[in-house]
């Protein structure tokens, strides 16, 4: 994998997560190898849905679900209102593993990472942020590797849903990778001085990000919106390099202007 290279201490945090620190994975490169071998599958992570560009391809938006989701759900979605607007867009819509939450360990639901409940406060396991951010990184830059065997190059933006949405600003406040752009719908800001590796100032003003929310969301209110801008402000964003919407009417869903405003996000970034 030439543009993503796995640290030896993330190799091992992912591996403790996964479970896989046995004496036959005893090696960094051994454990290395059978990180990729479980991403490259659907042992951990669920089914992946694409959805082909109409044309030429010139990005690829790594679209992630919310909680209880799977990728195949946005589809439809992508597929009638967010294609015809981008027709030289590809979306690849992967899906989260099975977890048991600690808030009810009795069944498995498909959640991007575990998390507990204080008041009108969520906080993420940050161990399952790490993997599953780990694993979108992976199939980025499997994206960038096929680009690159076709001699072109395309815009790479990730995004997502809720929980989905969380991981992405996790990823954008945290990784190296080079994405171009964010998409933050109805997500929260976990506690990023928790985090550790937080991206610089620098690196994080020059990465355009789309961060929407409804004021009727009946799962997590607008206030909680509210201080998501409060942090990334904190941490170097500015309102030129955010465009943050908030949409009336709009509860724990997506709506057609949500739709069209991020078709007009992202052709913004391609024409720059």
């Amino acid at each position: 994998m030439n543009h993503i290279k796995f640290s030896d201490e993330l190799v091992w945090r992912i591996a403790k997560k996964l479970e896989i620190c046995t004496d036959r994975y005893a090696t960094v490169d051994a454990a290395r190898s059978r990180i990729i071998e479980l991403f490259s599958s659907t042992d951990v992570f669920g089914e992946i849905t694409r959805v082909e560009p109409r044309q030429q391809a010139n990005s690829t938006i790594i679209f992630c679900h919310g909680l209880g989701g799977v990728g195949s759900r946005w589809k439809g979605l992508f597929a009638d209102k967010l294609a015809t607007q981008l027709p030289r867009t590809r979306f690849i819509l992967p899906t989260a593993p099975n977890r048991k939450l600690s808030r009810d360990p009795s069944k498995e639901i498909r959640a991007w990472y575990d998390f507990t409940i204080s008041g009108c406060t969520r906080t993420p396991n940050l161990d399952d942020l790490l993997v599953s951010a780990a694993y979108i990184r992976f199939l980025a830059s499997k994206e960038l590797e096929n680009q690159e065997l076709q001699t072109r190059r395309e815009r790479m933006f990730v995004g997502g849903f809720s929980q989905g949405a969380t991981l992405s600003l996790y990823m954008l406040l945290t990784d190296a990778f080079p994405f171009n752009g964010v998409l933050a719908l109805s997500g929260y800001s976990p506690r990023f001085e928790d985090f550790e590796g937080k991206a610089s100032h620098e690196r994080m003003r020059r990465i355009p990000l789309f961060i929407a929310h409804g004021d009727e969301d009946d799962v997590l209110p607008l206030s909680v919106h509210d201080e998501t801008l409060r942090v990334l402000k904190e941490n170097g964003f500015t309102s030129r390099g955010m465009c943050s919407k908030v949409y009336k009417r709009l509860r724990h869903s997506t709506s057609v202007e949500e739709i069209n405003d991020i078709a007009h996000f992202v052709k913004r970034i391609l024409n720059a």
